[in-house]
């Protein structure tokens, strides 16, 4: 009986806007990722371009 009117308090946290947050920061790191992949991509593709460049040329970079 005692533990029945014992009262006892739960919050309540909404962690809606917090879930929202990690997934807008997971985009985030995504779109990161995918632009260190690009520039790395480019950056080997310029030096190919230079390299080949300077070949014709018969000078060694």
């Amino acid at each position: 009986m005692k533990d029945a009117l014992s009262p006892v308090g739960r919050p309540t946290v909404d962690v809606s806007a917090l879930k929202q947050a990690i997934a807008l920061a997971e985009r985030f790191l995504a779109l990161v990722r995918q632009a260190g992949a690009a520039a790395a991509s480019a950056n080997s593709a310029v030096d190919a371009q230079v390299r080949r460049a300077h070949t014709d040329f018969g000078v060694a970079p």
